[in-house]
């Protein structure tokens, strides 16, 4: 038998809802403003976001921040491009939404010179990138705050309308104090193999060696302090004890004013040796021209070698130095 289904005006409103829902669920991840085929976007993760590091060192104010990454069209039919802005009127908006209370970076930091980017006709993402990176002689001194926040927004010419959702990029600018790179994947320099040390405590001065210098006795902390004979441009040291949980290395040029590099309990940093001498090694931002070296370390007073220590069991099994 035919049936007329306008007989049935509520089957025909949940049949036209549901039409409708399938053909939005599609483009769920977009924001729909305008014509959802044309949206230009950016998507790097799941907040839109770069890191960038800022490290006040006793050298200088560094950054190796860089990033590129491409702009995409659902679909195009003709071609597009788009820039990126900074938008200081989003710092409030960020902040609110994830209760954050991030400082706004000032205009003058990133170099936005290369953030534009092309997308050809008939593609959906660009061919080329957009590029950031911080500005050259940039008074990154200034920036003192925690985390500063820039965002950036698209700018659409040509085909194509800018999306809501991500058409922000946000470049979080977090800044430290430190000497020490975590983030080196290898030693810079060479291990420097002459040395006298002119003052040791918990261990003898004129038993001083790289490898295998023995603690005297048991106590809570050593030190001891090196001459280098000459300036050396310093980037790095390592110290390889079972007994030692933490050293702080200081740094000077003329055993008057002195530049303290870190804590080893602090920081990370690449491995050196090999075997049962592998130990971390800690690398510098930059070189510190220095000819005297001083380190402070914690002992471990639990450790069941100090029973052994009229047998060596207890000892700075390696110590490096390592210079340009």
């Amino acid at each position: 038998m035919k049936k007329n289904f306008l007989k049935y005006p509520a089957l025909c409103v949940i049949a036209i809802a549901s039409l409708a829902i399938s053909s939005c669920s599609d483009d769920d991840h977009y924001d729909i403003v305008g014509n959802p085929n044309n949206l230009v976007y950016v998507n790097l993760n799941a907040a839109n976001a770069l890191e960038a590091k800022v490290v006040h060192t006793p050298i200088g104010d560094l950054t190796t921040f860089k990033a590129a990454f491409p702009i995409r069209i659902k679909r195009a039919a003709q071609g597009t491009s788009a820039t990126l802005e900074l938008d200081p009127s989003l710092v409030e908006v960020y902040n609110a939404r994830n209760k954050t209370e991030y400082a706004a970076l000032p205009a003058g930091y990133l170099d936005l010179a290369g953030a534009a980017a092309h997308i050809q006709a008939d593609t959906v993402a660009s061919s080329d990138s957009i590029r950031l990176a911080f500005v050259a002689n940039a008074d990154l001194a200034k920036l003192t705050e925690p985390v500063y926040l820039a965002p950036l927004r698209l700018k659409v010419s040509g085909a194509g309308t800018a999306s809501e959702d991500r058409g922000v990029v946000y470049v979080l600018v977090k800044t430290s104090t430190s000497l020490i790179n975590d983030e080196a994947a290898a030693m810079a320099g060479s291990a420097l193999t002459e040395a006298t040390c002119l003052e040791a405590d918990g261990l003898n001065k004129d038993a001083f060696t790289f490898s295998g210098w023995k603690f005297t006795k048991k106590q809570a902390t050593a030190s001891f302090l090196l001459d280098l004979g000459e300036s050396k441009n310093i980037v790095g040291f390592g110290i390889n004890s079972s007994l030692v949980t933490s050293a702080t290395v200081e740094l000077s040029a003329d055993k008057s004013k002195w530049t303290e590099a870190g804590k080893t309990s602090e920081h990370s940093g690449p491995s050196v040796g090999s075997g049962w001498d592998t130990y971390t090694g800690y690398v510098f931002y930059g070189a510190v021209p220095s000819r005297y070296v001083r380190m402070t370390m914690s002992l471990d007073q639990n450790s069941w070698a100090w029973g052994y220590i009229q047998w060596g069991y207890c000892a700075i099994d390696n110590l490096a130095i390592f210079a340009e």
